[in-house]
């Protein structure tokens, strides 16, 4: 029998022995992971910048949406041109702000794409969607379908897509002049032109969608083959409704009249009080589990590159005011050894679930050369490019320069005075 004093240093080691097993893989973690900040951008604005084994070169912003405004950036009015990032920030006075959607090769948002209430494009692909409602309590970065629906003085419809081409031209499409020469009209349809006749606002009482009023203001009868054309003097709210003559679906278009009212609504489901809508591709992150799909698939687009994303966390979620939402910005440096190596997606929604509060919702934004984050405010303690128009790139773009983009995510410290509602 062992002597009771070494017998209780010998359960002594080994309880501190248990402990160290126990908290090693958090030591081993920690000792691999350097973080600096937070900086204080605004108030509910904080930057980290933090490098991990890999090498890895993470940014991260989170975002009180009750104290600053999340906000969707676009290059130009109409689709077909690029701007720097920076320059969208400037001309919209955030103060931090990450690249946005991917684009066509013609300079259009592939998903959903709804700036202070006025719906751009309806998307050529489904995918998920982030929006913040306002007053910044609740917030979404899920799959949700966007529809359009039209109400006439006979009949209510479905609009399939909104500047979005439909190959299949099978069912009610629409344009409006954001389109351009990008997404715009095409022949051999019936098709009717609306002008608005009231301001946007809300399609209920519970704010679920936005509407506006439209008189038509052209329907040539019998449909004609040429397409109809946006009057350049007329106004630029104009909307044209199309549907191919051979579908059953072409009598809604052609039982329209000059005179007519038409209400739009649109409205992304179970989410009120959204007037901006941004998307991307794939989901990172579902109901706090890590879904991202690779890296096994077969492409460079599973492979380690670097990446732009966008999170919820639990809070914006839920209506249990106990719980705080967040807004997470995150982006990966890439192909540049040394420095950072980039993430694969999984890897990639890893770095979500990694921040405090964790994120419950996340998902893919562009990435590759355009993966960019700016803030207004400098300092050597974070800057990496300094661009003209002001302010600073706090990560380092694989091309060693800005990269032009469609859209971008935009932080303001005050209200958007570009609300229309």
């Amino acid at each position: 029998m062992l002597p009771r004093r070494r017998a209780r240093r010998r359960s002594v080691a080994a309880a501190l022995l248990i402990l160290a097993s126990f908290f090693a893989p958090v030591a081993a973690h920690a000792a691999n992971v350097h973080k600096h900040g937070p900086y204080k951008l605004a108030p509910g604005v904080k930057l980290w910048r933090i490098r991990s084994k890999g090498p890895h070169q993470v940014r991260v912003l989170r975002i009180d949406p009750t104290k600053a405004t999340v906000d969707v950036g676009f290059a130009a009015d109409q689709f077909g041109s690029l701007a720097r990032l920076s320059k969208q920030a400037v001309d919209n006075g955030a103060i931090a702000a990450i690249n946005g959607d991917f684009g066509t090769l013609k300079g259009a948002p592939t998903h959903a794409n709804m700036v202070d209430a006025v719906l751009r494009t309806s998307g050529i692909h489904q995918g998920p969607t982030f929006s913040v409602a306002a007053g910044g309590a609740r917030a979404w970065a899920k799959t949700t379908p966007v529809t359009v629906e039209a109400t006439t003085p006979t009949r209510v419809f479905n609009v399939r897509r909104l500047n979005a081409r439909d190959p299949g031209h099978k069912a009610v499409i629409g344009w409006t002049v954001v389109g351009g020469d990008v997404e715009d009209p095409v022949n051999d349809m019936c098709a009717a032109r609306l002008v608005p006749s009231g301001p946007y606002r809300w399609s209920d009482p519970a704010n679920t969608g936005v509407a506006r009023s439209y008189t038509v203001e052209e329907q040539p009868d019998p449909c004609v083959w040429g397409k109809m054309e946006f009057d350049p003097a007329g106004d630029p709210g104009a909307v044209i409704l199309q549907a191919p003559r051979a579908c059953a679906c072409a009598k809604r278009i052609s039982d329209l009249e000059v005179g007519d009212p038409v209400d739009l609504t649109w409205s992304t489901k179970g989410r009120p009080n959204t007037t901006d809508l941004i998307g991307g591709q794939p989901q990172l992150v579902r109901a706090g589990e890590n879904v991202a799909p690779g890296p096994d698939k077969p492409g460079y687009f599973y492979d380690a590159n670097p990446r732009t994303g966008v999170g919820v966390t639990k809070g914006c979620a839920d209506v249990d005011p106990g719980t705080k939402c967040f807004v997470y910005f995150i982006t990966v440096d890439g192909r540049q050894p040394g420095w950072s190596q980039g993430m694969t997606l999984p890897r990639f929604a890893a770095e979500f679930l990694r921040q405090s509060p964790p994120a419950y919702y996340a998902f893919n934004l562009d990435g590759g050369g355009a993966s960019e984050m700016w803030v207004s405010a400098e300092s050597d303690a974070y800057c990496q490019l300094h661009p003209p128009p002001g302010g600073c790139t706090v990560n380092r773009p694989s091309d060693g320069h800005e990269r032009n983009t469609i859209s971008s995510l935009l932080v303001l410290a005050g209200p958007d005075s570009g609300e229309p509602i």
